[in-house]
């Protein structure tokens, strides 16, 4: 027999005789029984076979839990075991890996999140799906820590400071590593590279998931393992494709393949988040001043050009400097346009009319499963003081709360995208403003909206513009919605999933782009919550005439300071690309105003109560990226493509 196969049968017998002897222990000890099957089933990652709940299951084998814990180790040991040392074909690690994968999100929602049974199935299929690409005979461990190395590199690059200049380097030796593998063996490289880089740079979602999905700690953990995991997949494509195309060709094949294949994983990737390259360089804004003429592809494509121009000279020595010397000039031209489009924008800036907004940064409790947790007296007495404290300062054109901020849920009825007959319970929704805000100016408030349409009611993310006699001026609903947070992807479809989720919502997605004009005719482009992360929304709202950009957010889930920073720089790209100043109410910070150059002229700091009152200028240039959207994303197919029919026409017949 096989000495692997014989190992794994006697771990797995000591796995399933333990279970046995406690449930004898406890017919012994005139306790009641748990059955052989239920105590192996629960260790194997499965639920009770007997059908009870897993907190009484828990309950009954509490005296026992350390040699039960001892037992899923062993389990757990014996599973990695296998997945390390059988050296499975690369099609069945790949299957054993999905399957995996689905397993163990099927068990965060499905396991109780209180109970041990639950956390061990998470546990168990988690380490498992992160063992599939590890067989040793396949994959070099020097060159795997390189790439898991270069991987937190890249996470660095998203951390407040200037560490995004890791990025002109750092791909030269993952390009290195790529190009030297096989194919399969390229995909995991990319893939650990990817997998490394969303685990270290978005650490701090851990406890998110925990409080936004109501998965315990250890399931968020294990969650957010995953997700990381999955989200790797896209790197470990970019280096598949760039190993099949590049790798023994000449050095041209490099310069086509390489950037490419990276823009094209940053746009039609399914991502969490719309973390790009580009984010990476705000530290440096001259660099990012192309988002207005190629929006985020640009960035990616020139960073990855020259660290491929790069590795070619260290590579090569015949005439290895012309790429490189080419890739240089490209970086200093953009340095220049960078220089220029900031002193031009920013004198076109200052010669336009401008309208006077406050933001407000009030450090509230606001829940979302408990509707009651949203609007109390505590919050309102807070709101009114920050308004009053912002009007202290002179007329405002506008007073801008964040996201969920109101509380109350707004009743109204929406046909032909026109909002009528708003109200607050029984009561109009003037009267109710009136006698809670005793301010007469503009507002622009968030809250829960419920809209009457064709189609029966539906439950928004809304933003609304009240006038300075409380009547409803217009409304906006949130158009990307946070999955499994807002709603269930395919929840519509299969409804149970509702039930299996119960903190997710059932919100209902905005089709189309609106604007809210106020009384003095200033038109408003709303992105709520994470809205300002994504390039499309503002896009649309500037092809509309938008003169300003308004974020509202509550952030109180994403709470953590690394978090705050990497959204504020995030969002000020969208000014960039839209050459629009934007104006953030966040709930307990960072608000701040963004100028449309990328600056970020005045901010509250995270945690810390206050109003931002600024003046910004009603910005009416349409840049090139608004009218072109996403075609640079899908000129990224180009160059591949040309290089796959190249290859074709130069074989012998």
């Amino acid at each position: 027999m096989n000495p692997t196969l014989r190992h794994m049968l006697l771990a797995a017998a000591a796995v399933g005789l333990l279970p046995a002897l406690l449930a004898l222990r406890h017919r012994l000890q005139g306790k009641t029984a748990i059955s052989w099957l239920d105590a192996c089933g629960a260790l194997m990652g499965e639920p009770p076979a007997s059908g009870e709940s897993f907190d009484a299951w828990t309950y009954r084998l509490e005296k026992t839990r350390p040699p039960l814990w001892g037992a899923a180790a062993l389990w757990v040991s014996a599973k990695l075991y296998l997945l390390f040392w059988a050296f499975l074909p690369p099609v069945s690690w790949s299957l054993l890996g999905l399957l995996l994968a689905f397993d163990f999100l099927t068990a965060c929602l499905l396991s109780s999140p209180r109970a041990f049974a639950g956390w061990l199935r998470l546990q168990a299929a988690s380490l498992a799906t992160f063992a599939f690409p590890f067989s040793p005979s396949r994959l070099p461990p020097a060159k795997a820590a390189a790439a898991v190395f270069l991987g937190l590199l890249m996470a660095a690059g998203y951390f407040p400071g200037a560490w995004g200049v890791l990025h002109w380097v750092l791909f030269v030796p993952f390009l290195w590593i790529v190009l030297g593998s096989d194919l399969s063996t390229a995909f995991r490289f990319g893939w650990l590279f990817g997998s490394a880089a969303w685990l270290a740079g978005l650490s701090w979602m851990v406890e998110p998931l925990h409080r936004f999905l109501g998965v315990s700690r250890p399931g968020s953990v294990l969650l957010f393992v995953v997700l990381c995991a999955y989200h790797g997949l896209s790197w470990g494509f970019s280096a598949w494709l760039v190993n099949r195309l590049a790798a023994g060709r000449p050095a041209f094949a490099l310069l086509m393949t390489a950037a490419p294949a990276f823009v094209f994983n940053e746009g039609f990737f399914l991502n969490l988040f719309a973390a790009g390259m580009a984010d990476s360089q705000y530290f440096h804004l001259p660099t990012v001043q192309m988002l207005e003429l190629f929006g985020k592809a640009g960035v990616t494509w020139l960073v990855v050009s020259f660290n491929a121009a790069l590795l070619i000279a260290i590579r090569s020595r015949a005439a290895a400097w012309k790429p490189l010397l080419a890739a240089g000039l490209l970086v200093l031209a953009n340095e220049a346009y960078g220089r220029v489009r900031i002193a031009q924008v920013s004198a076109y800036a200052a010669g336009r009319s401008t309208v006077r907004i406050a933001a407000l940064q009030p450090v509230i409790p606001i829940g979302w499963v408990n509707r009651s947790e949203r609007h109390t007296p505590e919050n309102l007495d807070v709101l009114n003081a920050l308004t009053r404290q912002a009007l202290a300062q002179g007329p405002l054109s506008l007073v801008v709360w964040p996201e969920f901020s109101y509380g109350r849920q707004l009743r109204y009825r929406l046909q032909d995208g026109a909002a009528t007959g708003a109200r607050v319970g029984d009561a109009p929704l003037d009267a109710v403003i009136r006698s809670e805000i005793p301010y007469r100016t503009p507002l622009l408030l968030g809250t829960e909206g419920l809209a009457e349409t064709g189609g029966g009611l539906r439950r928004q993310n809304l933003s609304f513009l009240v006038g300075a006699s409380g009547e409803l001026a217009g409304t906006a609903a949130k158009r990307i919605l946070f999955p499994f947070g807002e709603y269930m992807p395919f929840g519509e479809t299969f409804p149970i999933l509702y039930k299996l989720s119960p903190k997710t919502a059932r919100l209902w997605a905005e089709k189309e782009p609106r604007l809210l004009t106020t009384p003095d005719g200033v038109r408003l482009g709303v992105l709520i919550c994470y809205e300002d992360l994504f390039p499309e929304g503002p896009r649309d709202l500037a092809r509309l005439g938008a003169d300003v950009l308004v974020n509202q957010t509550n952030p109180i889930w994403f709470d953590f300071e690394r978090a705050s920073e990497q959204n504020l720089r995030f969002s000020a790209l969208r000014s960039i690309e839209t050459r629009k100043s934007m104006v953030r109410s966040v709930n307990t910070g960072v608000s701040d105003v963004v100028d449309p150059t990328g600056r970020v002229l005045q901010r509250v700091p995270r945690g810390e109560r206050g109003v931002l009152v600024a003046e910004v200028p009603r910005m009416d240039l349409l840049t090139p990226h608004a009218r072109t959207g996403r075609l640079f994303y899908w000129l990224a197919l180009l160059p591949p493509a040309l290089l796959l029919l190249l290859s074709r026409l130069q074989r012998p017949r």
